[in-house]
């Protein structure tokens, strides 16, 4: 594949059990050009559309994805 580099994006949408405002803990540099992102779990597809808004070149798939969020991947 060859695959030069790795990075995280980190955004936080819960806090403890209760869901919230998103919250950008950490980003990758660019614009998503060459990028794949990969989530665990699209849920409402809050933090699917924070990411396709920050990363609009980007690939985005995710394992499972909730009836709500489906539409997004």
């Amino acid at each position: 594949m060859g695959i030069r580099h790795v990075d995280t994006v980190c955004i936080s949408s819960y806090d403890h059990d209760n869901q919230r405002e998103l919250k950008v803990l950490k980003r990758a540099e660019g614009d998503g050009e060459g990028f794949i992102v990969i989530d665990d779990l699209v849920d409402t597809g809050g933090t699917a559309v924070a990411i396709r808004e920050m990363y609009p070149k980007a690939h985005f798939v995710t394992i499972f994805a909730k009836p709500a969020g489906r539409p997004l991947v």
